[in-house]
């Protein structure tokens, strides 16, 4: 979450970013900041803290690519899955089916080759965004790649 959202957003496109999203209460005007990401040629998304409710959704569902659900408290890599993260996805898979919109969920926090990869994927999550499963775990990260993308497959 990084402020001030709007004066970012040309910095990270012509850096090179094609996807840009961020918390809506780092913006002062939610649909302004997603026009700024349109403009710049980027694809506009929204992030969602465990505890920031879903009502910023309701003017905007028509400028989005992607939402995005932190299943953690952000901050700190390795930790566990909060559970009720799964409801948050499922309200905003009703939400995208019922205003028609092409907006993508992404699942991001405590996702591993488990329960909540694939529990994530059954409510509505069409991306999964995994750091400490891949990278530190036992297995190879091409091992660690295929068990997740296991999850898409059912």
């Amino acid at each position: 979450m990084v402020k001030p959202v709007d004066d970012l957003i040309e910095k990270f496109a012509d850096a090179g970013a094609s996807y840009i999203s961020f918390h809506p209460e780092a913006s002062d005007h939610i649909d302004r900041s997603l026009q700024l990401i349109i403009d710049a040629g980027c694809k506009p998304g929204l992030v969602f803290n465990p505890a920031t409710p879903l009502h910023y959704l309701d003017h905007v569902m028509d400028k989005l690519h992607h939402i995005l659900i932190m299943s953690v408290n952000p901050g700190a890599g390795g930790q566990s899955f909060i559970p009720q993260s799964l409801g948050k996805i499922r309200r905003i898979k009703d939400v995208i089916d019922q205003t028609g919109s092409n907006a993508q969920i992404e699942g991001d926090g405590g996702i591993k080759a488990d329960w909540t990869a694939q529990d994530s994927v059954e409510a509505g999550a069409t991306i999964l965004v995994a750091g400490s499963a891949i990278f530190n775990n036992q297995q190879t990260i091409s091992d660690a790649m295929l068990g997740m993308r296991g999850c898409f497959r059912g």
